[in-house]
């Protein structure tokens, strides 16, 4: 789809959660072009730091935040400290996602609960 010139998120802020590589960081460059906010999420602050840098580099606002979100407690320190620096979210993009690469018939419990947490 084709930009008309139009920032159609202008206003809107957005979390990607596993934004510093991939899809992650193509949905966070696309949404920071249509003018949107753009929250970066990771386990690495130097992955993190670039993104942000890129996105700031191409007049977008942004910030990141380290979280690994196989664990509760940082997914809701994620949310507290986005929700602390705006005013409200308006986009949630949930692509954070690890897996380890084995048979399925030998994934064990520990790999199945890291995965699923994710």
């Amino acid at each position: 789809m084709a930009n008309s010139g139009a920032q159609r998120l202008t206003g809107k802020t957005a979390l990607v959660t596993g934004s510093t590589r991939g899809l992650g960081r193509t949905t966070a460059e696309w949404l920071a072009r249509e003018g949107a906010t753009v929250v970066v999420n990771g386990r690495d602050d130097g992955e993190i730091a670039e993104v942000v840098s890129v996105l700031r580099d191409q007049g977008a606002e942004s910030f990141g935040i380290a979280a690994d979100l196989s664990m509760v407690a940082d997914a809701h320190r994620l949310a507290a400290e986005t929700l602390k620096q705006v005013e409200r979210l308006d986009i949630l993009v949930n692509n954070a996602g690890m897996s380890f690469m084995e048979p399925f018939l030998d994934v064990t419990d520990e790999h199945w609960e890291y995965q699923t947490n994710v």
